[in-house]
C-alpha cells in the first residue's frame, strides 16, 4: 500500500519501472505485482514524476518508458474508448488532451496520435464527434491575456534561475503541455517583440542547463517515438519543452552530442521514417489553416512554420496550394488572405513612418486598436506592433516631439471636418425652417448667412485652442 512506502522508495521504484519498460517491456501491472505494489499505487507515482524530486534526465527517461508502453499495453479497442471519453469530456468542458492525458497516466502524443487515427478507425459519425471536441479546444479556459502573462512570468524564471516549464506549469496548476504549446507554439498568444525576446532568452537559457547525456537522451528519445510512433520533431520538441531548432541540432550531431554507431544507426533509422511518412486529409488541411491564421496574425512565413512543424517547405506549400487539399469556401478564404499578405512588398521607412503615424492618430481619435488598424491596412499585427514599438523606442525628443505635432495637427483637421459637418447639418436645418416660415414677419427671422458664419466661427476657435 503507498503508506508502506517513502518518497525516496517511490521514486525508486518508479525509475527501476521505467528501466525495466524500456529494457524488456515490462508492463506496470507486472512490475507492481512483482514488488507487492498496488498497480494503482504505482501509476499514480509515474503520473508524479515530473515533480521537483526527479532531475531532468529521471524525468526523460519516465516519459520515455511512458509512452514505449502505452503502445504495448492499449488494444485499439482500449485506445478508442479513451478517445471516446476524452470526446465527451471535450465536449463538456473544453478538456484539453495534455490535461486528459496526464490525467489517465499516457503521454500527450500518444493521445493525440490515436485522436488523428493512428493505430485506431472511426466511423463516420466517431469521426464527426472528433472534430467537434477539436474545435471545442479552442475555447480554453484561460484567457489571451492570462496565457501571456503566464508565459512571460515563466521567461523570467527561467531566465534567472533555469525554471523549467513543467517546474512552473506544476506549480501554478496548468498543465505543462499547455503552457509549453503557447511559449513553443504560439498557441493562443501573440507577444509583443519585447516579450517575444525575452522567451527566447528563457528558452535558450533552460536549454543551455542541460548536459550533454540529457541532449542525446532526447535525440534518442524522438527518434525511438518516430520509428515506433511516427512522432514528429516539433511534436517531440513541444511535449519536452525544447526548441525544434535545437532537437533538430542535436539530432544532426550539434552541440557537442555524438552517437555510438548503434546509436547512430538508430538516429538514421529515424529519419528515413520521418522522410516517409504520409499525413491524412484532416493533417493537411490542419497544418494550411494554422499557417495561415498565424501568417494573418504574426506575418509567419510558410519556411517559419514547416521549420517549426518539422515538414518540408514544399510539402506545405503544396498544401497551400491545393495539392491533395480540398478546402472549405471559408477556410479557402482565409488561405487566400494569408497568401496576399505574404505577397506584399517590403515596406519602406516611410510608409512605415506613414502606417505608425496613421494608427496613432486613429487610436488617439477614434481608439482604434492595433488589431483593427492592420486588418483594415492589410498589414499582420505583429508587424504593425513591431514598428510601433521600435518607433517609440528609437525616436529622438526631437521626433517624438514632431510625431506629437502631427498627431495633433490631425487631431484639429478630424475637428474641423466634424465641426463643418455639424454646421452643415444645422445650416441645411436653418434652410428648413425659413422656408417652412416664409409668411412670418421678416423681423422674426434671423439671416441664415450670418447665423452659420457665426457658428463656424465659434467652432474653428474652439478647434484651435490647446488641448486639455
Amino acid at each position: 500500500m503507498p503508506e508502506k512506502f517513502s518518497v525516496e522508495k517511490r521514486k525508486e521504484h518508479v525509475l527501476a519501472w521505467a528501466e525495466a519498460s524500456l529494457a524488456e517491456e515490462k508492463s506496470k501491472t507486472a512490475y507492481a505485482r512483482e514488488n507487492n505494489i498496488s498497480p494503482t499505487s504505482l501509476h499514480s507515482w509515474i503520473n508524479d514524476a515530473n515533480g521537483a524530486s526527479f532531475t531532468i534526465e529521471e524525468k526523460e527517461l519516465v516519459n520515455r518508458a511512458r509512452r514505449v508502453a502505452d503502445l504495448q499495453t492499449y488494444s485499439p479497442a482500449e485506445r478508442k474508448q479513451h478517445v471516446a471519453e476524452w470526446v465527451k469530456e471535450c465536449l463538456k468542458k473544453a478538456t484539453p488532451i495534455n490535461a486528459y492525458a496526464e490525467m489517465n497516466g499516457f503521454s500527450n502524443t500518444t493521445l493525440k496520435n490515436w485522436i488523428n487515427g493512428k493505430g485506431v478507425t472511426f466511423t463516420p459519425a466517431e469521426q464527426e464527434l472528433i472534430n467537434q471536441a477539436k474545435r471545442a479546444i479552442s475555447k480554453q479556459t484561460y484567457s489571451a491575456e492570462e496565457r501571456i502573462e503566464h508565459a512571460v512570468s515563466w521567461a523570467k524564471e527561467g531566465t534567472a534561475r533555469g525554471t523549467t516549464t513543467t517546474d512552473y506549469a506544476t506549480r501554478n496548476n496548468i498543465a505543462p503541455g499547455t503552457l509549453r504549446s503557447w511559449v513553443y507554439e504560439n498557441s493562443g498568444v501573440i507577444f509583443t517583440p519585447a516579450e517575444q525576446e525575452l522567451i527566447n532568452q528563457a528558452k535558450q537559457a533552460t536549454e543551455r542547463t542541460l548536459p550533454v547525456e540529457a541532449r542525446i537522451k532526447h535525440a534518442l528519445g524522438w527518434a525511438a517515438e518516430s520509428i515506433a510512433n511516427e512522432t514528429t520533431m516539433a511534436e517531440y520538441a513541444a511535449e519536452n519543452g525544447i526548441l525544434t531548432a535545437t532537437l533538430r541540432s542535436w539530432v544532426n550531431g550539434s552541440g557537442n552530442v555524438t552517437f555510438t554507431p548503434e546509436q547512430q544507426a538508430t538516429i538514421n533509422q529515424a529519419k528515413r521514417a520521418a522522410s516517409q511518412r504520409t499525413y491524412s486529409a484532416e493533417e493537411r488541411i490542419e497544418h494550411a489553416i494554422s499557417w495561415a491564421q498565424e501568417g494573418i496574425a504574426r506575418g509567419t512565413t510558410m519556411t517559419e512554420y514547416a521549420a517549426r512543424n518539422d515538414l518540408a517547405f514544399h510539402t506545405l506549400n503544396n498544401w497551400i496550394h491545393g495539392r491533395s487539399v480540398t478546402f472549405t469556401p471559408e477556410q479557402q478564404a482565409t488561405i487566400d488572405q494569408a497568401k496576399k499578405l505574404q505577397a506584399r512588398p517590403a515596406y519602406s521607412a516611410e510608409e512605415r513612418m506613414k502606417h505608425v503615424s496613421g494608427w496613432s492618430s486613429e487610436n488617439s481619435t477614434h481608439g482604434t486598436s492595433v488589431i483593427e488598424y492592420a486588418a483594415k491596412n492589410g498589414l499582420a499585427a505583429d508587424t504593425l506592433q513591431r514598428w510601433v514599438h521600435d518607433r517609440q523606442n528609437q525616436a529622438t525628443p526631437e521626433e517624438k516631439a514632431q510625431l506629437e505635432k502631427e498627431r495633433h495637427a490631425t487631431d484639429v483637421a478630424n475637428a474641423n471636418s466634424m465641426v463643418a459637418r455639424a454646421a452643415g447639418s444645422r445650416m441645411r436645418k436653418y434652410t428648413w425652417m425659413t422656408s417652412a416660415g416664409a409668411g412670418a414677419s421678416s423681423s422674426a427671422a434671423e439671416p441664415p448667412a450670418k447665423t452659420w458664419h457665426s457658428d463656424r466661427n465659434t467652432a474653428e476657435r474652439r478647434s484651435q485652442s490647446p488641448r486639455s
